[in-house]
């Protein structure tokens, strides 16, 4: 049982005791000192106790403690006030001991209550202080504590301790910045010490190197199960902008949750209520390369945040851009997803693109959960305005429903009370042929082609057999061959689908060693190399041919060759190479240009030899010729030279020995008019 306070017009209020407790009304004309029962020693168990301070309508009271000690999370102290327009206001809550200066508590009117609740089992000294009129425009600086924003201050320690000591909460409304290089751990605050508290607040702030991203995974969520205590998760460092992800208890947390950013920062706001409480959440932060895209394998909101399937279905808005909400889904004829629904109402449309065909639905009722499921189900063609094909209500009875449309456009509304999933294959009208095989090579041409045939079933018939042409397990020659599977139903309504099987025969026979190209000297000489060797998958070992032949003699200059092996299916392979014959003349008729130069070079030197000797015997023969006699005037002197005296020279006559004219050798003279003198001839 609690206090209960009725307005009064005396000083505010009247204290009604109820159950077991104590009240007290106290006027302060100035200053009054408080304590709890039996303090210092402990106060009784299972205590309540309730003081009223009262002042003059024209001023304020501040409160302020000088000692508190009260058993943590189970024996309260709490300071409220009342007005005349509005229930009374918690200012202060407090439990356990100062950790720091003790808190102040400024009222903003005439009026403050203080009690103090206990518990039966430990008790502690309870708390000492004292209350004091104020002038109405007294202000308590708060400068070295927090200011509550409530009339309260509190000392520094106080905030963001898991315990809400402001009336508002606002001690607990908390922040935190985390840079992220790599990955993060962080939990809700107790997370693994009883939970979080009620009235508690706290964001936090995530950055990373402006060229990364950030990735976030919550790895258990645990809150009360109400849309009362929140997550919210957005992008930037604005909580007001941005927001990617909302979730509240309510919602299945089985799953992952995950959120990736587009930018380097990120914020995370918790906030719970003022009652009922759960384990709240830990979770995992991490920098990531900005080019990753978002990989979601259950809904993807299409803003970065990745949700369960289930999540989509219980009313509350989890996607920040709402996506979750929308009830009517659209989808191609091919979907095969499961869909799981939980107490929602859902409509789904089927639509083959293909105008002119029907479609067949099946819905398979996959499993329940509990035994109170009811759904209600209709299922129409076209328009969703038109008449219904089919509707069942109430507990589902059958695993399978099937119905046939005659358009190419099918929808289903779903009306869900409990939880159960289903699967819809949307298929067009006829049997319905699958595991159809994929195009397929086969090599070495000849041999058989094997597949297994696909699965066919119809909604009338049940499981029935598909053929192929060509058919399994035959042979298929070089080349690419189209293979078509069909299947038919009673009705003549028949399904098929096609793959090619393609042949790849191998290139032929393999040769190796082929010659390398040789150079061969001396023509007309035989050239010889071995033969390649040649190899068939088939045939085995086969003989190689050259053209021309090793052996064979090859004239002057570059011979192509060519060698060629063949099998049994006329495939074949060659390879080739080249022989270069170079004479031998060639080589000698080159050598024998620098000898005649040579032999030329020394006749000529031999000729010059000969030709200086016979003209030095020559000139030396001239020096040792004996002296003439002289007459008529001429003298005759050694050598050639004659000198002439007389005055008369124009007839000169000269003459010679037998030996001189017989030994035919020039004769020199020197003529002059007088002595000394010259001419010459010869």
């Amino acid at each position: 049982m609690g206090l209960k306070f009725i307005q009064c017009a005396c000083f505010g209020l009247i204290l009604i005791n109820l159950s077991n407790q104590k009240a007290q009304e106290i006027s302060v004309d100035s200053s009054h000192s408080f304590t709890s029962e039996n303090y210092p020693s402990t106060y009784p168990e299972n205590y309540n106790e309730t003081w009223c301070f009262v002042t003059n309508s024209d001023s304020r009271l501040r409160l302020t403690f000088d000692d508190i000690e009260t058993e943590e999370f189970f024996d309260f102290i709490s300071v409220w006030e009342s007005t005349t327009t509005s229930s009374d206001t918690l200012l202060l809550r407090w439990e356990g001991s100062l950790n720091g200066e003790p808190p102040r508590v400024l009222s903003s009117g005439n009026n403050l209550c203080l009690s103090l609740q206990t518990d039966s089992r430990v008790n502690s000294k309870g708390f000492s202080g004292q209350v004091e009129r104020v002038s109405n425009s007294f202000n308590d600086d708060c400068t070295a504590g927090f200011d509550c924003e409530n009339g309260v201050c509190l000392g520094g320690y106080d905030r963001c301790n898991g315990f809400v000591n402001c009336g508002n909460g606002k001690d607990e409304m908390c922040t935190r910045n985390i840079f992220v290089s790599s990955e993060e751990r962080f939990t809700s605050m107790n997370y693994d010490d009883g939970g979080y508290v009620n009235n508690h607040h706290f964001t936090w702030y995530f950055t990373s190197n402006s060229d990364m991203h950030l990735e976030l995974e919550f790895i258990e969520i645990d809150l009360e199960e109400s849309p009362f205590d929140l997550i919210l998760v957005g992008e930037g460092a604005d909580t007001s902008r941005n927001l990617l992800l909302t979730w509240n208890g309510t919602a299945d947390a089985s799953t992952p949750v995950t959120v990736r950013t587009s930018v380097s920062s990120m914020w995370i706001l918790f906030r719970a209520d003022e009652s009922i409480n759960g384990r709240g959440f830990s979770a995992t932060v991490r920098s990531i390369d900005n080019t990753l895209g978002v990989t979601c394998n259950e809904f993807d909101c299409g803003n970065g945040a990745c949700i369960p399937e289930t999540a989509t279905r219980d009313r509350f808005k989890n996607c920040g851009n709402g996506n979750d909400l929308v009830s009517q889904l659209n989808v191609d004829v091919n979907d095969r997803k499961v869909r799981k629904i939980r107490d929602f109402n859902q409509t789904i449309i089927y639509t083959n693109p293909k105008p002119a065909t029907h479609l067949l639905i099946n819905l398979i009722f996959l499993w329940t959960e509990g035994r109170n499921v009811e759904v209600n189900l209709t299922v129409g063609e076209n328009d969703l305005d038109s008449s219904p094909l089919l509707q069942k209500n109430g507990i589902p009875n059958e695993y399978v429903l099937t119905q046939r449309s005659f358009a190419n456009v099918l929808w289903l509304k779903f009306s869900v009370r409990g939880a159960l999933a289903i699967s819809v294959n949307a298929v067009n009208e006829g049997p319905i042929l699958s595991s159809c095989p994929d195009d397929m090579v086969v090599t070495d041409g000849d041999r058989p082609a094997e597949w297994s045939p696909p699965f066919c079933i119809d909604s009338e018939d049940g499981e029935l057999p598909s053929t192929c042409s060509p058919s399994s397990g035959e042979s298929f020659s070089n080349g690419e061959h189209p293979v078509t599977c069909t299947c038919s139903d009673s009705l003549n309504s028949s399904s098929s689908c096609n793959f090619t099987v393609t042949v790849t025969r191998q290139t032929g026979p393999i040769l190796s060693s082929c010659p390398d190209d040789m150079v061969v000297a001396d023509g007309d000489g035989p050239a010889e190399w071995s033969p390649p060797f040649c190899i068939d998958r088939e045939d085995g070992e086969l003989p190689s041919t050259c053209s021309p032949s090793s052996g064979e003699s090859f004239t002057n200059g570059e011979h192509p060759v060519t060698c060629t092996c063949s099998d049994s299916l006329n495939s074949s392979s060659s390879c080739n190479f080249t022989v270069t014959v170079t004479r031998q003349t060639e080589i000698e008729d080159f050598q024998v240009v620098p000898l005649v130069i040579g032999l030329i070079v020394v006749t000529i030197l031999i000729v010059l030899l000969v030709s200086f000797v016979m003209l030095r015997i020559g000139i030396q023969r001239r020096i040792n010729r004996p002296e003439r006699d002289t007459r008529n005037g001429i003298r005759t002197v050694s050598g050639n030279n004659i000198e002439m005296n007389s005055a008369n020279h124009h007839n000169l006559q000269v003459q010679q020995t037998e030996n001189e004219r017989q030994s035919h050798e020039p004769m020199y003279y020197s003529i002059g008019d007088e002595p000394g003198t010259s001419g010459s001839c010869s």
